[in-house]
């Protein structure tokens, strides 16, 4: 068994190039070191994922519109805020993927020395996109002027980030006129994870791209994200949650530090609502509904369920919004039984 350090080029990155290896490669364990993974298995074989990506960056080529339809290359547009970008990134994706080989010899712990990574002007780099990395502006500073240097990195880190983007995050977007929040979420080891649960961490997001109505804060984003689809019921490993957000206002883009929630606890309180309260999911799409939704309800749940605290408090506002709604449209709310989940809360509370 052979073991690989991830390159050092931010907790971001380093995640999405590790997801990448995970989807790509038998891999056995992976260890969290700071914002770095040690990653260890054989890295002598690459899954057939690639040349089916492969095939669609040549479609796309053809045709543009291809992209939008896929269900891989769909997660790379879903996440970019940057639209004048989106050719000349998914261009770079597909001459970048040839260079995914020996990576058991380039991840070192000097990866990003060696391949002159970082702030560059080199042809033979490749630019980082906003969403595969979230602290790499534009500018830098050298000898007192501010020059333009984008943040470049080898194809293997290029490549490997934007499958682990596909593979490995789940995006929630909210979109109004001219504005747009794009929230990433990754699931990571606390500390060390082996494979059968890093392919479930990978199958639960891998899917997830979708629009909501309303916008949340990262963590009602986190629960809302979480609650929905497969249900995971527990972990041998302590599981972490990364978080991070990309804002657009106009022509103004920005990214959000990324945040690092526990969910190790959060995922079995999901997974026992889900099952003892089946309406808690329905009463979520409520609170993010255009038209009855309210965001500060959902931030209460949120806080309570990674947190704890006052889970009366909760009950009280959504029976509240669940009478409220009620009273406008009995239509929505039909069957939702408010007793069940109150004494489903209650005993999570007591836990």
């Amino acid at each position: 068994m052979t073991c690989i350090t991830t390159p050092g080029h931010g907790i971001v990155t380093d995640t999405l190039i590790m997801h990448g290896i995970v989807k790509l490669f038998h891999v056995d364990k992976v260890r969290r070191i700071g914002d770095r993974y040690e990653i260890c298995g054989d890295f002598s074989k690459m899954g057939e994922i690639v040349e089916i990506i492969k095939e669609e960056l040549e479609e796309y080529s053809r045709n543009s519109n291809v992209a939008r339809y896929s269900i891989y290359l769909g997660k790379i547009l879903d996440s970019n805020i940057n639209v004048s970008v989106t050719d000349s990134w998914l261009k770079s994706f597909a001459e970048s993927l040839n260079e995914i080989k020996d990576v058991e010899k380039a991840y070192t712990e000097d990866h990003k020395v060696r391949y002159k990574e970082g702030r560059s002007k080199s042809k033979a780099l490749y630019n980082l996109y906003l969403p595969l990395g979230f602290i790499y502006g534009k500018y830098t500073v050298d000898n007192y002027d501010a020059v333009t240097k984008e943040y470049r990195v080898c194809g293997k880190c290029f490549s490997l980030s934007n499958l682990g983007l596909i593979f490995g995050t789940a995006i929630i977007r909210y979109i109004s006129g001219n504005n747009a929040d794009v929230t990433l979420i990754s699931l990571i080891p606390e500390d060390e994870m082996e494979r059968d649960e890093l392919l479930l961490i990978e199958r639960f997001v891998e899917g997830k791209s979708e629009n909501i109505n309303i916008e949340l804060t990262l963590k009602s984003v986190l629960v809302y994200a979480l609650s929905f689809g497969e249900t995971i019921y527990s972990f041998d490993s302590k599981v972490d949650a990364l978080v991070w957000r990309l804002e657009k206002s106009g022509n103004f883009q920005r990214a959000l530090q990324p945040e690092i929630f526990d969910i190790t606890s959060l995922l079995d309180k999901i997974a026992r609502l889900k099952s003892m309260s089946p309406d808690y999911t329905k009463i979520l799409t409520l609170l993010v509904n255009k038209d009855y939704g309210d965001q500060s309800i959902l931030d209460d749940l949120a806080e309570f369920l990674l947190f704890g605290g006052d889970y009366y408090r909760v009950i009280r506002e959504i029976t509240f919004f669940i009478n409220r709604i009620n009273r406008l449209n009995d239509k929505v709310t039909k069957g939702i039984d408010l007793e069940k989940f109150a004494n489903t809360f209650i005993e999570l509370g007591k836990d």
